[in-house]
Protein backbone atom coordinates (compact mmCIF):
# COMPACT_ATOMS: atom_id res chain seq x y z
CA UNK A 1 0.00 0.00 0.00
CA UNK A 2 1.22 3.49 -0.78
CA UNK A 3 2.09 5.45 2.34
CA UNK A 4 0.36 8.64 1.23
CA UNK A 5 -2.93 6.79 0.77
CA UNK A 6 -2.58 5.19 4.20
CA UNK A 7 -1.88 8.64 5.65
CA UNK A 8 -5.00 10.03 4.00
CA UNK A 9 -7.21 7.18 5.21
CA UNK A 10 -5.82 7.20 8.74
CA UNK A 11 -6.17 10.96 9.14
CA UNK A 12 -9.76 10.76 7.86
CA UNK A 13 -10.56 8.63 10.93
CA UNK A 14 -9.40 11.30 13.39
CA UNK A 15 -11.36 14.10 15.05
CA UNK A 16 -11.02 17.85 14.51
CA UNK A 17 -9.64 18.32 18.03
CA UNK A 18 -6.86 15.71 17.68
CA UNK A 19 -3.20 16.73 17.64
CA UNK A 20 -0.95 14.98 15.11
CA UNK A 21 2.86 15.15 15.08
CA UNK A 22 4.52 13.99 11.86
CA UNK A 23 8.08 12.71 12.21
CA UNK A 24 10.58 12.73 9.33
CA UNK A 25 10.96 14.65 6.09
CA UNK A 26 9.10 12.38 3.67
CA UNK A 27 6.16 11.70 5.99
CA UNK A 28 5.86 15.42 6.76
CA UNK A 29 5.88 16.36 3.08
CA UNK A 30 3.30 13.74 2.15
CA UNK A 31 1.02 14.83 5.01
CA UNK A 32 0.98 18.50 4.03
CA UNK A 33 -1.89 17.96 1.57
CA UNK A 34 -4.09 17.22 4.58
CA UNK A 35 -2.80 20.06 6.76
CA UNK A 36 -4.89 21.25 9.71
CA UNK A 37 -4.40 23.61 12.63
CA UNK A 38 -3.61 20.74 15.00
CA UNK A 39 -0.86 19.25 12.83
CA UNK A 40 2.84 19.73 13.63
CA UNK A 41 5.75 18.70 11.39
CA UNK A 42 9.28 17.72 12.42
CA UNK A 43 11.21 17.12 9.21
CA UNK A 44 14.48 16.33 11.00
CA UNK A 45 13.19 14.47 14.03
CA UNK A 46 16.15 12.42 15.38
CA UNK A 47 14.03 11.11 18.24
CA UNK A 48 12.37 14.44 19.07
CA UNK A 49 8.78 13.58 18.10
CA UNK A 50 7.89 11.08 20.89
CA UNK A 51 9.37 13.30 23.61
CA UNK A 52 7.49 16.33 22.28
CA UNK A 53 4.27 14.32 22.02
CA UNK A 54 4.66 13.07 25.60
CA UNK A 55 5.08 16.61 26.90
CA UNK A 56 2.01 17.78 25.00
CA UNK A 57 -0.12 14.81 26.04
CA UNK A 58 0.65 15.45 29.72
CA UNK A 59 -0.58 19.04 29.42
CA UNK A 60 -3.82 18.55 27.48
CA UNK A 61 -6.83 16.25 27.42
CA UNK A 62 -6.80 16.23 23.62
CA UNK A 63 -5.58 13.08 21.90
CA UNK A 64 -2.01 13.21 20.56
CA UNK A 65 -0.93 11.04 17.60
CA UNK A 66 2.65 10.54 16.41
CA UNK A 67 3.04 9.42 12.78
CA UNK A 68 6.50 7.92 12.31
CA UNK A 69 8.41 5.40 10.21
CA UNK A 70 9.95 2.15 11.39
CA UNK A 71 13.41 3.70 11.18
CA UNK A 72 12.32 6.49 13.52
CA UNK A 73 10.75 3.92 15.83
CA UNK A 74 14.06 2.05 16.16
CA UNK A 75 15.85 5.33 16.99
CA UNK A 76 13.29 6.35 19.60
CA UNK A 77 13.00 3.26 21.81
CA UNK A 78 14.11 5.05 24.97
CA UNK A 79 11.38 7.67 24.47
CA UNK A 80 8.81 4.92 23.94
CA UNK A 81 9.85 3.35 27.25
CA UNK A 82 9.25 6.71 28.96
CA UNK A 83 5.83 7.04 27.30
CA UNK A 84 4.84 3.57 28.47
CA UNK A 85 5.99 4.28 32.02
CA UNK A 86 4.01 7.54 32.01
CA UNK A 87 0.76 5.66 31.25
CA UNK A 88 -0.72 8.60 29.31
CA UNK A 89 -4.15 7.62 28.02
CA UNK A 90 -4.24 10.18 25.21
CA UNK A 91 -1.04 9.29 23.32
CA UNK A 92 -0.95 7.06 20.23
CA UNK A 93 2.21 6.09 18.31
CA UNK A 94 1.60 5.14 14.67
CA UNK A 95 4.40 3.37 12.77
CA UNK A 96 4.23 3.28 8.96
CA UNK A 97 6.58 0.39 8.31
CA UNK A 98 8.31 0.30 4.92
CA UNK A 99 11.49 -1.46 6.07
CA UNK A 100 13.94 1.36 5.23
CA UNK A 101 15.43 4.61 6.49
CA UNK A 102 13.84 6.47 3.58
CA UNK A 103 15.09 9.97 4.35
CA UNK A 104 18.64 8.62 4.75
CA UNK A 105 18.95 6.99 1.34
CA UNK A 106 16.73 3.93 1.64
CA UNK A 107 19.02 1.79 3.78
CA UNK A 108 17.18 -1.16 5.39
CA UNK A 109 16.09 -1.05 9.02
CA UNK A 110 16.18 -3.97 11.45
CA UNK A 111 12.56 -3.41 12.49
CA UNK A 112 11.34 -6.80 11.27
CA UNK A 113 14.55 -8.55 12.33
CA UNK A 114 13.92 -7.90 16.02
CA UNK A 115 12.74 -11.22 17.48
CA UNK A 116 9.59 -9.63 18.88
CA UNK A 117 9.10 -5.93 18.21
CA UNK A 118 5.55 -6.29 19.50
CA UNK A 119 6.78 -7.88 22.71
CA UNK A 120 9.39 -5.18 23.20
CA UNK A 121 6.88 -2.35 22.95
CA UNK A 122 4.30 -4.28 24.98
CA UNK A 123 6.94 -4.56 27.67
CA UNK A 124 7.23 -0.77 27.70
CA UNK A 125 3.56 -0.57 28.71
CA UNK A 126 1.85 -0.03 25.34
CA UNK A 127 -1.08 -1.87 23.85
CA UNK A 128 0.02 -2.91 20.35
CA UNK A 129 -2.12 -3.33 17.23
CA UNK A 130 -1.31 -4.18 13.62
CA UNK A 131 -3.99 -2.56 11.47
CA UNK A 132 -2.47 -3.26 8.03
CA UNK A 133 -5.34 -5.48 6.88
CA UNK A 134 -7.90 -2.78 7.59
CA UNK A 135 -6.24 -0.30 5.21
CA UNK A 136 -6.30 -2.65 2.24
CA UNK A 137 -10.04 -2.19 1.68
CA UNK A 138 -12.00 1.05 1.63
CA UNK A 139 -14.98 -0.85 3.01
CA UNK A 140 -13.05 -1.32 6.26
CA UNK A 141 -12.70 2.42 6.96
CA UNK A 142 -15.94 2.78 8.99
CA UNK A 143 -14.76 -0.04 11.25
CA UNK A 144 -11.31 1.56 11.44
CA UNK A 145 -12.92 4.83 12.48
CA UNK A 146 -14.75 3.06 15.31
CA UNK A 147 -11.61 1.24 16.46
CA UNK A 148 -9.33 4.28 16.45
CA UNK A 149 -11.83 6.49 18.23
CA UNK A 150 -12.38 4.04 21.06
CA UNK A 151 -8.76 3.32 21.96
CA UNK A 152 -7.11 4.39 25.21
CA UNK A 153 -3.37 4.97 25.25
CA UNK A 154 -0.59 4.48 25.33
CA UNK A 155 -1.12 2.57 22.09
CA UNK A 156 1.29 1.60 19.30
CA UNK A 157 -0.26 1.01 15.87
CA UNK A 158 1.71 -0.73 13.09
CA UNK A 159 0.72 -0.36 9.42
CA UNK A 160 2.81 -1.88 6.62
CA UNK A 161 3.39 0.33 3.56
CA UNK A 162 5.54 0.02 0.44
CA UNK A 163 8.84 1.79 -0.17
CA UNK A 164 7.59 4.19 -2.84
CA UNK A 165 7.76 7.95 -2.27
CA UNK A 166 4.92 10.17 -3.43
CA UNK A 167 5.77 12.28 -6.49
CA UNK A 168 3.29 14.88 -5.26
CA UNK A 169 5.18 15.89 -2.13
CA UNK A 170 4.67 19.46 -0.93
CA UNK A 171 7.56 21.43 0.57
CA UNK A 172 6.97 22.67 4.09
CA UNK A 173 6.73 26.45 3.66
CA UNK A 174 5.34 27.24 7.12
CA UNK A 175 7.93 29.05 9.21
CA UNK A 176 8.92 27.12 12.32
CA UNK A 177 7.92 30.02 14.56
CA UNK A 178 4.46 30.18 12.96
CA UNK A 179 4.11 26.41 13.23
CA UNK A 180 5.01 26.58 16.93
CA UNK A 181 2.56 29.39 17.59
CA UNK A 182 -0.20 27.59 15.68
CA UNK A 183 0.11 24.36 17.68
CA UNK A 184 0.35 26.26 20.97
CA UNK A 185 -2.88 28.09 20.16
CA UNK A 186 -4.55 24.82 19.17
CA UNK A 187 -3.52 23.08 22.39
CA UNK A 188 -4.84 25.95 24.52
CA UNK A 189 -8.17 26.12 22.70
CA UNK A 190 -10.49 24.53 25.27
CA UNK A 191 -13.54 25.18 23.07
CA UNK A 192 -12.47 22.26 20.89
CA UNK A 193 -12.99 19.80 23.74
CA UNK A 194 -11.54 16.32 23.87
CA UNK A 195 -11.97 13.05 22.00
CA UNK A 196 -11.20 10.88 25.03
CA UNK A 197 -13.97 8.48 25.98
CA UNK A 198 -14.74 6.16 28.86
CA UNK A 199 -12.84 2.84 28.58
CA UNK A 200 -14.56 0.87 25.80
CA UNK A 201 -15.86 -2.63 26.34
CA UNK A 202 -14.53 -5.64 24.43
CA UNK A 203 -17.84 -5.79 22.55
CA UNK A 204 -17.56 -2.15 21.47
CA UNK A 205 -14.04 -2.61 20.16
CA UNK A 206 -14.91 -5.90 18.46
CA UNK A 207 -11.55 -7.32 19.48
CA UNK A 208 -10.40 -10.15 17.26
CA UNK A 209 -7.11 -11.98 16.82
CA UNK A 210 -7.16 -10.71 13.23
CA UNK A 211 -5.73 -7.33 14.22
CA UNK A 212 -4.75 -7.40 17.87
CA UNK A 213 -1.16 -8.53 18.47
Amino acid sequence: MKRKRVLRDFLSCLKENDIVIFSGQNISQEALDYDKEGYFYIEKSYGIAPSLALGISMSTDKRVFIIDGDGGCMMEMSSLAQIGASKVKNLFYVVLNNGVYQSAGGHPTIFKEVSSINGTILGFGFTVFNLTAYFKKKSSLPKMNKIINNLRGPVAIFIDVDKSISKEKVDLDIKKKNLRNRINKFIRNTDLGTSLFRPPTVQELDLTSEWRQ
